[in-house]
């Protein structure tokens, strides 16, 4: 089994409020550096009534970020919400991102014939054990023992009909799908560089308290994840800083 690879970074946070007590409306979590880490990946978090649309995206770039085996390749994000919030896959949906594109799948010869649509190949799951940094919830293309069949709405484009292995996961935008091993060229069908996952909110959601967010990548949870370091609340960091300029603005000469 490959050596597990935890690698910390500090978020990267895009926050914007709504008018409901405050809540933000949309977040978005960061791993890694695009074009210094060699894995690196963001999860955007967007809020409209009830309806939760996450972007999922592998961001690596350059030639650190060239995807050289299944290892490299983005297959889940995970995360815990709130108490008393939850998600359901009724209605649920997955497209691949504007400006992104899939390669080497054998029994589509065109975007056109599934029309972006690949939720026959991804899965949410909800009160998972066993996952990285017990985050108890999670979107992924690899079953990890963890998912079952997928549940967003779209026919299996490849199989098995499970989630499983490494089909339809993401691959970087700095990805050169002409170089490395011979499963990430050609052997099995890949998306560059990002996926839009649609659920439906259960509950009142503030995007500030999901937890235990992090990016695993391979097909196995011994291979490389990528946690975001918690963040603190909108304004907290600000706070903290004006209460130092205060602090020192009152220290006696």
């Amino acid at each position: 089994m490959a050596t597990r690879v935890f690698k910390m970074t500090l978020a990267t946070v895009v926050v914007a409020c709504s008018a409901d007590a405050g809540r933000a409306s949309m977040i978005t979590f960061t791993g890694g550096t695009p074009g210094t880490d060699h894995l690196a990946a963001s999860a955007k978090f967007d809020l409209a009534g009830s309806t939760l649309t996450i972007t999922l995206t592998n961001t690596a770039t350059g030639a650190i970020g060239d995807v050289m085996n299944p290892a490299d390749l983005l297959t889940a994000l995970f995360f815990s919400l709130p108490d008393g919030v939850s998600l359901a896959t009724s209605g649920s949906t997955a497209y691949i991102a504007s400006g992104s594109t899939w390669y080497f799948d054998s029994d589509s010869a065109d975007p056109g014939d599934f029309g972006g649509n690949v939720g026959g190949e991804w899965a949410y799951g909800a009160g998972l054990v066993g996952a990285p940094e017990s985050a108890k919830s999670g979107i992924s293309s690899a079953g990890f023992d963890l998912f079952g069949d997928a549940t967003f709405n779209g026919a299996n484009l490849h199989g098995p009909t499970a989630v499983n292995g490494f089909n339809y996961a993401i691959t970087s935008a700095g990805d050169d799908v002409t170089t490395g091993n011979a499963a990430v060229t050609g052997g099995k069908p890949l998306i560059k560089n990002a996926v839009v996952f649609s659920l439906t909110v259960s509950g009142a959601l503030d995007l500030n308290k999901i937890t235990d967010v992090g990016f695993q990548y391979g097909t196995g949870l011994g291979e490389p994840y990528v946690p975001v370091n918690q963040i603190p609340a909108p304004g907290a960091a600000l706070l903290g800083v004006l209460g130092l300029g205060l602090l020192r603005l009152r220290r006696p000469h």
